[in-house]
């Protein structure tokens, strides 16, 4: 008979492995290597207004797709190097902060409190939450650099601070501040 201890070390090793894999993907970019480009979501979100937004409308325009909710104390960190790094860069790309299934209400209620944001970043609401299962998401935050003609140059899974955002900007999108 095989015993509990061979279960719970089975069962341990398989939890190892899928951590694996998911680090593996989530730590590899979207072009180069055995990866074939990925074309971004045509999505359509909602503005605080109401209006609806389709992201083709940005197509010709570099753009940094940055999937948040108020409830990730990640996404709350990063949020305000994105409104730094809009600032440095005016229209070079463009930061676009898509928020994941809340009120419009508790989304400004956060976003309210970050220093200069107002003025430089737009946000989106995707308020059925069907975004984040079309590019994959399987963290939080999640953060899209897609290119111009509209291909995912890098997809980041978690946390990205101030400098790794300009690198990823940089390489991505060859623009430097």
């Amino acid at each position: 008979m095989i015993s509990q201890k061979f279960f719970v070390i089975l069962f341990l090793g398989a939890g190892l492995v899928l951590s694996g894999v998911f680090w593996y993907q989530g730590s590899r970019e979207s072009e180069g290597g055995a990866s074939p480009p990925r074309v971004f979501p045509d999505a359509e979100f909602r503005t605080a207004n109401g209006e609806t937004i389709a992201m083709r409308k940005f197509k010709g325009t570099p753009i940094v797709v940055n999937v948040w909710a108020t409830w990730c104390p990640y996404c709350r960190k990063e949020i305000p190097d994105f409104v730094v790094l809009q600032k440095e860069v005016g229209d070079a790309f463009r930061v676009i902060l898509v928020n994941r299934g809340e009120s419009v209400d508790t989304a400004t209620r956060y976003l309210e409190t970050v220093s200069g944001f107002a003025s430089t970043t737009a946000v989106l609401y995707d308020h059925h939450d069907s975004f984040y299962a079309s590019i994959g998401g399987f963290s939080m935050p999640e953060t899209l650099f897609v290119n111009k003609e509209g291909i995912i140059r890098y997809h980041k899974r978690g946390f990205m601070g101030l400098e790794e955002m300009r690198r990823r900007a940089e390489d991505a999108f060859g623009i430097s501040r």
